[in-house]
This record gives structure tokens, sequence and C-alpha cells, in this order.
């Protein structure tokens, strides 16, 4: 209470720096790629089931899940903005639709856009035929909405009852089973968009009708935080534009220059209010420039002529007001404490030594070593945190595989962690899982990591032993090869495939980061590298690219026979890092781990690895990190690089570049 009197000045400045401070951290606590706006979600980034179905005793209810502020969090559709962001404009080729240019939310997800897709898995054993209809009662916006798949070989699959893609209303899409799906979404304007739609069913014989929910889409950055406007009505404004050419017409222009006015208008009223606190006119002109340079430099600029107390208080107190980020660089300059900093660096962190460390290897390590074959095999993709990608499976003959994969993360504590597990595929077969949808993956028990796949077949889902379930591949997965895949099978052969879309009577196979366990004690991110594969012909896995491209991200590949990318030595002296090797007690295998001088365990870097006598795959497998310069390191074999030629050349003739083709490929 006395220094609010004896120094008002000085506690205001205080006040408003610890509110900045309070408000910086704030913007740090959001997640990343959501925030809010006049009382709404906006979701910019990230997995969002937009039309999530489920069942409650006789009814159905629909709402809206998501997996970026948390895990399946779900909301009342009316409380979220779903935000496409202006890096979202594409050129479209003419054959798709959206053509020549679009706001385009691809089916396979982009980490830095809105991936929207609907989910009706919770129907299932509650009574309900499979079937699921979503309804879409009303749709309005400055433009239209295209809604479609495509085929695992680039093809567009069109979604919506009678082969439509267009999204208006009276659209229906009806999914046939339970599933959880992703489309291809195309805006052709910016502005605002709403949904209105309810889902049906039946049980017991009876039409059920869900709630109508209503979904707002926001369109193009200047739209960001208007979910409330009307959509309509922005796109005229350009019509009305010409005839305010006198001055006067300000009621007109607020509609165009509402695009603009956000960048333009944030800085004006902050450095407007900033000299309104120092009365003098010669600060007001240095924070304006302030706006443009680094704002480390900016308490350097009233430093300077700072022989007065008050001014410089007064600079501070204004800086704060900025934005959220600078109050913690302004703490720095003000705190005579923040220069001591280095000095506490002086204790430097424990040294981090590779040690060669030898264990018993694992039954799926021994398999994988000791397969006498000329058969190659590698690749590697990792899977971002909390996330779930479905790839397409590619198996040139029938037969039974065996994939041996190796997955690998990093924890919280900063260790690494990893597993191997075998996943069997019978091809030509009904024998196994025929239908279903499954995510393979890992949980994190007891401090270790443990290879699972998610089965979703039951609500809620279980997380199995991958031993327990093998996958059959009858004639409703056997397709024609496309040009373009020459690296598993010529164009025009016989192929199994599980695709990247579900189709009937075919088991519905991804990858999956999103067990509870990995996202609270891991960085989220799951490394998943091909060890070893065993099977009668070729095997290629891969993700779909977009707008026909067959090829998006090559995962991992095997060519025919069984083999590995780690073989047996001979003995303990002839290993190397990675190894197996046999001794009298049975098979071991050499590993490094990371020691400090006093013993500790600590994390080993990639190049470490390699630095120690690791190759580059092994490194990777370990530490979920590639090696600096490790290209030429990863597996290359002939169908690789065959296949790398083909699959350019296919892409050359869908319109895709070869340099997108090659960075994809290794």
């Amino acid at each position: 209470m006395v220094q609010t009197a004896t120094a008002p000045a000085r506690t205001r400045a205080a006040l408003r720096a610890l509110l900045a401070a309070f408000a910086s951290l704030a913007v740090i606590l959001i997640p990343l790629g959501s925030a809010h706006a006049a009382g709404r979600l906006v979701i910019e980034s990230g997995h969002v089931d937009a039309f999530n179905v489920t069942a409650e005793g006789d009814a159905l209810k629909l709402n809206l899940k998501e997996d970026v502020t948390g895990q399946h969090v779900t909301h009342k559709p009316e409380d979220v903005e779903l935000h496409v962001k202006s890096a979202a404009l594409k050129d479209i080729p003419k054959a798709f639709p959206g053509a020549p240019k679009a706001y385009f939310l691809p089916m396979s997800q982009d980490q830095k856009l809105l991936w929207p897709g609907w989910d009706t898995l919770s129907t299932q054993g509650k009574g309900f035929d499979k079937s699921i209809k979503l309804k879409f009662d009303k749709v309005e916006g400055p433009g239209q909405i295209h809604l479609f798949g495509q085929d695992s070989f680039g093809g567009i699959a069109p979604l919506l009852e009678n082969g439509s893609m267009d999204l208006k209303a009276g659209a229906v899409r009806n999914q046939e089973m339970p599933a959880h799906t992703h489309a291809n979404w195309v805006f052709t304007k910016p502005g605002v968009y709403t949904l209105t739609l309810h889902a049906e069913g039946r049980k017991g014989g009876k039409k059920v009708s869900s709630n109508k929910a209503t979904y707002t889409f926001t369109v193009g950055d200047e739209f960001k935080g208007k979910a409330d406007a009307k959509a309509e009505k922005p796109a005229p404004a350009p019509a009305p534009a010409p005839a305010p050419a006198p001055k006067p017409e300000d009621s007109t222009t607020p509609k165009k220059p509402s695009d603009t006015a956000p960048t333009a208008a944030a800085p004006a009223p902050k450095d407007s209010t900033k000299p309104a606190a120092p009365a003098n006119p010669a600060p007001a002109d240095k924070p304006k420039p302030r706006t443009s340079t680094p704002k480390a430099k900016a308490p350097e600029k009233p430093a300077a002529p700072a022989p007065k107390a008050k001014p410089k208080a007064k600079a501070k107190a204004a800086a704060p007001a900025k934005e959220a980020k600078t109050p913690a660089k302004h703490a720095a300059p003000a705190a005579p404490a923040m220069p001591e900093a280095p000095a506490k660096e002086e204790p430097k962190a424990p040294v981090c030594t590779a040690t060669e460390v030898v264990r018993d290897a694992t039954q799926d390590e021994i398999k994988a070593a000791t397969s006498i074959s000329k058969a190659k095999v590698g690749g590697s993709y990792t899977i971002p945190a909390n996330t779930h990608v479905h790839p397409n499976w590619v198996f040139s003959k029938p037969g039974t595989y065996k994939l041996t994969i190796r997955q690998s993360v990093k924890g919280k504590d900063g260790k690494s962690y990893s597993d191997t597990s075998t996943l069997t595929f019978n091809v030509g077969s009904s024998s196994g899982a025929t239908s279903g949808h499954f995510d393979f993956g890992s949980r994190f028990e007891n401090g270790k990591l443990i290879s699972s796949i998610k089965d979703d077949r039951k609500s809620p889902a279980q997380w199995v032993d991958p031993s327990s379930i093998s996958f059959g591949l009858g004639n409703a997965a056997k397709a024609k090869a496309p040009a373009g895949i020459e690296f598993i099978a010529p164009a025009g052969s016989d192929v199994w495939m599980i695709g990247s879309t579900q189709a009937p009577s075919v088991p519905w196979v991804g990858a999956n980061s999103m067990h509870p366990s990995i996202i609270q004690n891991t960085t989220g991110e799951i490394t998943q590298t091909l060890v070893s594969a065993s099977g009668p012909g070729n095997v290629g896995v891969f993700t779909s690219g977009n707008f026909g491209q067959i090829v998006g991200q090559k995962w991992y590949s095997s060519t025919a026979g069984s083999g590995s990318s780690v073989s047996a030595a001979k003995d303990r002296k002839s290993a190397k890092i990675g190894q197996i090797f046999k001794d009298g007690k049975g098979y071991k295998i050499v590993d490094l781990k990371g020691k400090t001088e006093d013993g500790a365990d600590c994390d080993l870097s990639a190049d470490q690895i390699v630095e120690a006598g690791g190759s580059a795959d092994y490194a990777k497998s370990v530490t979920g990190d590639a090696p600096a310069g490790s290209a030429s390191d990863l597996p290359r074999t002939g169908a690789e690089v065959t296949g790398l030629a083909g699959t350019a050349a296919a892409l050359i003739i869908v319109g895709a570049g070869t340099a997108v083709a090659r960075r994809r490929f290794q």
C-alpha cells in the first residue's frame, strides 16, 4: 500500500510486466494448433474427428473429437472453429475438384494443417446396424466444398452418395462399416462456411437419428477467429468497393480492409498507447522502430539515453504491452541477476561416452539375423506424435510373409527405448483377420517399450501383442499393379494389398503413436524400422501421394525370399555394433549404451553411435534420428533403386516431380 502511494509509476510498470508475464505464460500453455476466439476453441492444425458418432443406449450422438488439446477430447461442434490456413491454398490439377486453385486439406496428414475426418467406431457392439449415414441438412459459405477420397493408386474415389463430390445441402455420406475415416477437403473461396448435419442409423429395424450439429470452418488467415461472421457478405465486398472513391465511405471499407486490418492495425494501437504514457514526443519515436527491429535490441535503445530513471521505467512499461513474448526479454535487462546466469553454467554437464554392452538376443532378432538369403531389406518411417497414419501394404505373390519391425522412442527422461516384434500376413488366404481396423504401435510400461497392435474390432479398442494376430488377404485384396510400383511388381501383374483407405473384407492396418503411455512418457514420435522380412515375393509399404501421385512417401521394402538388414557375425571379435553372434550360452547381440564418468546411464546421439562404430541404420533404429550426412549409409538395394527410377517415371506421367520422388524414397 505504501509503495503504491509513493511510487505509482514504478508499481504500475511492475504490474504491467507481471500481467504481461502471465499473458506470455498463457500463450506458452496453449497447445500448438489451437487458440481461443470469442469463446470458441480455434483449431488450425492436428487431428480432428469432426463428425464423431457414438451410441448411447438406443440413441445416437453427434459431437466433435480432437487430439490437439489432449487425447480424444470431445466438444459441442458449436463451441469450436475449424480453421483452414492460407497455407492450404494450392494449385490443383484439371482433373480434380477445385481446379485450378483452392484451399486443400489432404487425406494424408499434413502436420501444419487441419486434419478433419469422421469416426463411427463407437457405434459398434451397441446393437446398431453397421451402416451409419451422415446427412447434411444445410451447407452455407462463399464458395463450394468438395469432399473425396482416393484409391490406393492415386485415383479419385467419390465418398458421397450417387458418386457426388460436392458437399452441399442434401449430400449424404454412407459409412457402410464402423470406421475412422479421413478425406480430401477442398474449399474454393476464403470465408466462413457452416455445415449442419445429423447422423442416422438403424437399431432393431427402427431408424434412429442423432442430434443436429453445426460445424464452422473459417478459410483463409484473414477469417481466423471470425466463426460468428457471415460468409456470404465479405465476398460481395469488391462490388461496392469502387463506389467509395470519396473519403467519407468508411461504412463500406470495413468489409474489404477487414481482411488486411489485423496485420496493419495491431501495431498501430500499441504504438499509440505507448507514447501516451511518456508525455515527450521523443520517446514516442523510439518505440516505433522496435516493432521492426529485433526485440532484443529494444531495451538497448532506451538504455543509452537513460541517465534518468523515470524515462527508463516508462520505456520498460511500454514494451511489455506490445506483445506477450516481450516481457521475458525485458526482464533480462531489468534484473542484474541475469548476467550471472553464465556463471551457473560453469558446472559442465557430464560427458556421455559410448560403451559396448553385450546382451541376450531376442527370438525375433535371432530369426532376423540367421536367415540365409539374398533378399534385401530396408527402410524406416517416423510416426509424428499423437497421430495415426494408414500406408499401403503391397505384396507381389501369395504366401505367408513375416515382417520384423523395430520401434524406437525417446523418453522424457532423455533415454532411448526400443522393442522388436513381427507382423504376419497370409496373402491369398482367408486365414487370420480379414476385416476390421488395426494400428501397429507401442505402449510404454514399467520403463519398457512394448510393441502392440490396437484392435478396433470391439469398442473400446484393445491393445494386444502382435503375435496374437495375423492378417488374411484374400480375393478382396487382389488388384492389378499400376505403373510406378515396379520396386514391388511389374505393371499389370497381380498384387495383394491393404490400401490407405478401408475396403470391405480386407484388414485395414495402420500405424499409431496415440497410446496414452506413449504421450505421457515419451516425446511422442515412434520410429519404425524394417529389420527383416520373409516371404515368397516382394513387399512395399508406402503412403499415397496427392493429386494422382501413386507413391507419396516410401516406408520400407523387401525383395523376395527372407533376409535381414543385420546378419549374424561368426564370433564376438568379428561382431559389429548391432550384430548378433553365438557363444557357448546362446545368441548375443552387441549394443551401445551411454555412460557418464560416474557410471550413470545417459542418452547417446545418432552421431555418437556412428562415431563409435555403429551403422547409420542402427543409429536411427535406436535413437529415432538419422546421423548427420548419413544418406549414403542408409540401406540401398537393387529393388529400391529400380523402384526409385520406375516410380519417378510414373510420377512424371501423373504430373509429379522427380525431385519429390527422390526425396521421399530414401
